[in-house]
């Protein structure tokens, strides 16, 4: 049996409905994308509020799926093949997978310890680790990182190397001001670091401190956060009048696509213009 679309046999009134259904569903796509943008900022800018994120939100995702099966109907009814569909969207696509995009969140501060037993497994099974940040304190000098950054050091199994502010440089003074901060928080933070890297350092023989560097950067501002698992690495920006864990930020992969390769270029330069911690300080 075939079926058939009635209003496909009509005349003009039909094909008006038609084309006022087609224009419908690209505005809701376009204004759903544009209440998806608006929750971000009100996310960076507003965080007293959340419930007006979460309205936002709401409606820019139900208008963006509504007016994306619409989009689907408008296939089918017009006889168009689905490859036809995803052929408009796979550009898009391809550019993501070339670029090395994995997965973008709204905020950095969690990601980590909201998402511990992925990131877990990843560092048990990780030979390189680099990590580069204000102070570190919140997600990399935490309890249970300590604890499998000690048992990692033991084994001798991966390279650590940590990039964080010198906390005596005038340059954390200045972040501080961005931030709009309380005079001497990032220092202490960073001192409060350290220090629990000290603990483990004075823990280990000689042989795993190899595996264990850390830089203090006092000759240029941190403009990047960046956590290089192996080939997984999470980036995110840091801005004025935002502290750091509350920028948008971005998961990608593969050392041989363009960001991986652009943010470890980035690493390296700062480690190379960094200076080495004493660790008997």
């Amino acid at each position: 049996m075939v079926y058939k679309f009635k209003f496909k046999k009509t005349g003009g009134e039909k094909m008006k409905k038609e084309k006022i259904f087609v224009v419908t569903t690209r505005i809701c796509f376009l204004f759903g994308l544009f209440l998806l943008f608006i929750a971000g900022i009100v996310g960076l800018f507003l965080k007293e509020i959340p419930f007006l994120v979460n309205i936002l939100l709401n409606l820019g995702m139900s208008l963006t799926t509504g007016s994306l099966l619409g989009m689907t109907w408008e296939i089918a009814i017009g006889k168009k093949s689905i490859l036809e569909f995803l052929e408009f969207l796979c550009p898009l696509v391809r550019d993501l997978q070339r670029m090395g995009m994995e997965r973008f969140y709204q905020i950095r501060r969690n990601i980590f310890m909201e998402n511990w037993e992925k990131w877990k497994r990843l560092i048990i099974n990780a030979k390189q680790i680099d990590i580069m940040g204000n102070n570190l304190r919140q997600n990399w000098a935490s309890e249970e990182f300590i604890k499998l950054l000690e048992e990692k050091l033991k084994k001798k199994d991966c390279k650590f190397r940590f990039l964080l502010f010198d906390p005596n440089a005038e340059i954390a003074k200045q972040r501080e001001s961005d931030e709009e901060g309380e005079e001497g928080i990032l220092s202490n933070l960073v001192k409060d670091t350290l220090k629990r890297y000290k603990d483990i350092w004075n823990k280990l023989n000689d042989e795993s401190k190899e595996f264990f560097k850390i830089k203090l950067v006092n000759r240029s501002n941190i403009y990047c956060y960046i956590v290089r698992i192996d080939d997984k690495m999470v980036i995110a920006n840091y801005y004025r009048h935002v502290k750091g864990g509350g920028a948008p930020a971005m998961e990608i992969y593969d050392s041989n696509l363009f960001l991986f390769k652009f943010f470890s270029d980035e690493f390296e330069k700062m480690w190379e213009i960094s200076k080495d911690w004493n660790w008997e300080l």
